[in-house]
């Protein structure tokens, strides 16, 4: 019988890259997510991940699939510019809200690495699910998540560099 103290997002790490706030969480099943604090005067505040933004089609041009998720580029019209199109980021966006954990009054983005593909972290899960078959696929570790965090953050500032007016 699962425990319910034991079941719960974990905080994992929190640190500050080039002026912004990021967060790693470990989720139950084993999974990790990153997320970046966005400041209010950033084009990116306040916006869904699947909003268009003020980003002309053309910073795509020349671009590569990188990591972003296969549903992101399904779903892409070929017009228009949203943060789950936008940036090269593990399995692309897939987050965005004005609160995670107990921080409120901010905007979030963040993407997650339970995607096919990702496997579970036995290490966050053993003490829930001690048998359990983690299966096949590449565990995100604690590292991944925070060089992708970076390479968010740096993406943020360039973007941000060229089409933010304020």
């Amino acid at each position: 019988m699962l425990q319910e103290n034991k079941i719960k997002t974990v905080l994992e790490k929190q640190f500050i890259y080039k002026g912004y706030r990021a967060y790693i969480l470990a989720l139950p099943m084993g999974h990790r997510c990153g997320y970046v604090e966005i400041p209010i005067n950033s084009i990116f505040f306040n916006k869904r991940y699947d909003e268009k933004l003020p980003i002309p089609k053309s910073v795509l041009n020349n671009k590569v699939v990188g990591k972003r998720g296969v549903m992101s580029l399904l779903g892409f019209d070929g017009e228009t510019i949203t943060m789950e199109v936008l940036f090269d980021v593990h399995g692309s966006i897939t987050f965005s809200e004005s609160s995670l954990m107990d921080k409120t009054n901010s905007w979030f983005i963040g993407f997650d690495c339970a995607h096919a593909g990702d496997r579970p972290d036995p290490s966050i899960t053993k003490a829930i699910f001690a048998d359990i078959d983690h299966g096949f696929g590449e565990i995100r570790t604690l590292e991944y998540v925070e060089l992708e965090l970076k390479s968010l953050i740096d993406q943020i500032i360039i973007f941000e560099a060229e089409y933010n007016p304020s």
